[in-house]
This record gives C-alpha cells, structure tokens and sequence, in this order.
C-alpha cells in the first residue's frame, strides 16, 4: 500500500503521481516524418 497503513492516503498519493505521469506524457511532442515510398535507397 505505497507504505500507507490507511488506504485512502495511499489511494490520494497514487492519483498525485497518475496526473503527474499524465502531465509529463502530455509534454511529450513526437515529429512525424514523410517518408516517400518512390525512392529506391
């Protein structure tokens, strides 16, 4: 239980660090990058 003997507070500190994560992912920018299928390499 995260170290918490009650298991609300645990439950409270989970949800802190679930939209800490959700926050962190959100910042996240991924480029996307044209790739042109005609060209032989």
């Amino acid at each position: 239980m995260l170290g918490h003997t009650d298991v609300k507070t645990a439950q409270i500190y989970a949800k802190v660090v679930d939209e800490k994560k959700n926050t962190a992912a959100s910042a996240i920018v991924l480029e996307e990058y044209y790739v042109d299928k005609t060209i032989n390499l």
